[in-house]
């Protein structure tokens, strides 16, 4: 499993497993030591299909292993290894269920393991694997409440698997596992300050995260799984840079992690946290080079990246981290189509992100954009547009997001009831210099609502780009093409 062989490896647990229960007798279920081996060996399987994204079997087996466990509890109640191997399960399974999107059963099966880890750390204070367990169930923890979107409760969670990592990482510092695991929980704490809007304080994180998977991926540089996580914290790395203005750098870090990450996913591509990296990588990039101006070779990179995610996703059925990333990319390709008139291609693409939308959010959204290009193709399409705005509730209305791509539908109605021709020529240049105006401003996460806007205005870079003439042109050329039809 290390080496990255998890068909072999699982083959091989399925035959540990397999030779404990073939002539188990009612004796062997009374021996603690008998039930121990069991749970151990339901571990294994379930832990090598988490490898290849088979979550609902790896829930299977873990809830198995957890059952001998407490078999073996049953027999003696106040063993401190046993105990510790139920909450590692319990774990476990709640992993498996924020990977599946079920966060309300991640949270209460965290909650149900770190009770019990607590209690044997209270018991066992210099016992470093239940501190181990425990700052795990609480990284876990915390993202369950970041995909609910309680931010704070996720950054209270995330700093106490910190403050745990980091006194492991200095009783065990050849550990290079334990480096890992804090390089892990710096990545999810940066993500959640970017939420609560505290980039600066964000991106010291990620470089010390960048920096300790270095030193692990150093140290053991045939582990894929190292190398994955180094690709992704990269990437979370040069996302940060760009929101403040430091694009070159930032596209330097990226082309390096996506580079390698293709490597990788050409030596491990069984791995789905290979060909995440993959996509993730891709998607970062090619956001980034769009920025920059060269929408061709952005195009060329998403494409990598969206065959990869399928190809990830056909192994990994449901994996919410790959579908999230794949709808991404769709979306992302989408609005290079829309961009260069190319409503025949974008349309395809927008209907798989409707399809792999992780939330409803994402699915009205690309439903929004999908709307635009049908209109584009075909005038008769304009009146879907209202229905399609009545049905969308104050929160949704109120999205800086979503009225972005309102402005699209209410600019394109405008010129429509200015120019009664409504010739395709028309119509056609007015998509053109709309379209390149909205999503020159706004896409990337870069002009989401005006704070981010007078954020980014404050960089060298933004007035470079202001200065360039280029995006003023586009806004006027906006704005006279539908003058005194709408606000």
């Amino acid at each position: 499993a290390n080496r990255g062989d998890l068909k072999e490896a699982l083959a091989v647990a399925k035959t540990s497993r397999n030779l404990l229960l073939t002539d188990a007798t009612e004796q062997d279920l009374m021996e603690k030591d008998y039930l121990d081996e069991l749970g151990l060996s339901h571990r294994m399987i379930g832990a090598i299909n988490t490898g290849l994204g088979n979550y609902e079997e790896s829930i299977e087996h873990y809830q198995a292993s957890f059952d001998s466990f407490q078999s073996g509890l049953q027999l003696e109640p106040k063993s401190a290894q046993t105990r510790w191997y139920a909450s590692n399960q319990l774990a476990n399974i709640a992993l498996m269920k924020n990977r599946l999107a079920d966060s309300e059963a991640c949270i209460r099966y965290n909650e149900q393991a770190l009770e019990i880890l607590e209690q044997l750390v209270q018991d066992f204070p210099l016992g470093l694997s239940y501190q181990e367990e425990q700052a795990g169930c609480l990284t876990s923890l915390g993202s369950a409440h970041w995909e609910t979107e309680n931010y704070l409760k996720a950054l209270e969670c995330y700093k106490e698997s910190e403050a745990i990592r980091r006194k492991l990482v200095e009783k065990r510092p050849e550990d290079t596992e334990e480096r890992m695991r804090l390089a892990r929980v710096l990545q999810n704490l940066t993500l959640a300050l970017n939420r609560l809007d505290r980039g600066v304080e964000a991106t010291e994180y990620m470089r010390e995260a960048v920096q300790l998977a270095k030193q692990v991926c150093e140290t053991a540089p045939n582990n894929p799984r190292y190398k994955s996580d180094l690709r992704r914290l990269q990437s979370d790395l040069a996302g940060n840079l760009a929101d403040q203005g430091d694009l070159e750098q930032a596209r330097s870090i990226l082309t390096e992690a996506y580079e390698q990450a293709r490597d990788d996913y050409a030596d491990n591509g069984e791995l789905v946290e290979v060909g995440l990296a993959v996509c993730n990588t891709a998607s970062a990039l090619a956001q980034l080079v769009e920025e920059l101006g060269d929408t061709e070779d952005a195009a060329d990179i998403l494409t990598t990246g969206i065959n990869v995610g399928e190809a990830t996703l056909q192994r990994a059925e449901g994996n919410k981290q790959v579908i999230r990333q794949l709808e991404v990319a769709y979306f992302q390709q989408a609005g290079l189509r829309i961009l260069e008139s190319d409503w025949q291609a974008a349309a395809p693409l927008l209907e798989r992100a409707i399809e792999l939308a992780p939330s409803e959010f994402r699915r009205v959204l690309n439903s929004a954009r999908s709307l635009l290009v049908r209109v584009a193709q075909d005038v008769d399409s304009l009146g879907d547009i209202q229905p399609f705005v009545d049905s969308l509730d104050n929160e949704m209305l109120e999205n800086p997001h979503m009225q972005m791509e309102l402005a699209r539908l209410n600019a394109i109605q405008a010129l429509s009831a200015k120019d009664e021709s409504n010739s395709s020529e028309a119509k056609q240049r007015f998509m053109d210099e709309t379209a390149k105006a909205l999503l020159a401003a706004v896409e990337g996460n870069r002009f989401a609502n005006e704070e981010h806007l007078s954020r980014y205005m404050e960089q060298e870079v933004f007035e470079a780009f202001r200065d360039s003439g280029t995006y003023l042109s586009w806004l006027q050329q906006a704005r006279e093409a539908f003058e005194d039809s709408t606000p």
